[in-house]
């Protein structure tokens, strides 16, 4: 199992931006912008659309990037959809259930 990724502090976006400035970090790690939606095959080769829609809630389409306060970790989340630990993590305990090591 790879040792869990060491993220740097400056990944942490800063306070007070608009909530365009959130969105385009969290769309740009993944060449999708507001106006246009990419396919993106996660590391198990699964496809997820990373669009606008991720930013909506599901009745009034109103914006929630600021819920809940997490604005400021939009890339640390596009880094965990890009490279999850807890891919192997799980893994590694599943290989241990079913292979016993």
């Amino acid at each position: 199992m790879p040792a869990p990724t060491k993220i740097s502090s400056s990944i942490i976006l800063p306070d007070g931006k608009s909530d365009e400035f959130y969105m385009d970090a969290f769309l740009g790690n993944f060449g999708a912008t507001r106006t246009r939606d990419v396919i993106y095959k996660d590391i198990m080769g699964e496809p997820l659309i990373i669009g606008m829609d991720l930013f909506k809630e599901k009745f009034t389409e109103k914006i929630k990037v600021n819920k809940f306060d997490r604005q400021r970790y939009m890339n640390l989340l596009a880094q965990a959809i890009i490279d999850p630990d807890e891919v192997w993590w799980f893994g590694s305990i599943l290989k241990k259930k079913i292979f016993g090591h």
